[in-house]
């Protein structure tokens, strides 16, 4: 009869095994994020004038998931639970040349 500790990694063996599941499985996808800035000068004088900027990151808000927890042995395996990329930010700046 084979020894405690034997048995137990045997068990532990099976219960840990590759199982049926295909390679690459728990994949995540690509990230897309679409930044867009306007800018617009307006003259005061010869020698100054007004810089106006509207930057947008991530303009669609178009969320990119992260990668499934990789972990299949617990409650949580296999599900998502963050994004890659933050929401959508808007940011207004003016510059003053002289």
């Amino acid at each position: 009869m084979p020894s405690k500790s034997v048995r137990s990694k045997k068990r532990l063996r099976r219960r840990y095994s590759a199982g049926n599941s295909s390679r690459n499985t728990l994949r995540a996808d690509g990230l897309f994020q679409l930044d867009f800035s306007l800018l617009k000068v307006f003259p005061v004088s010869e020698s100054k004038s007004f810089e106006f900027r509207a930057e947008f990151f991530n303009l669609t808000n178009t969320p990119t998931f992260s990668a499934p927890v990789s972990t299949v042995d617990i409650s949580s395996g296999g599900q998502v639970s963050s994004t890659l990329n933050s929401a959508r930010v808007i940011q207004f700046g003016i510059k003053f040349h002289f």
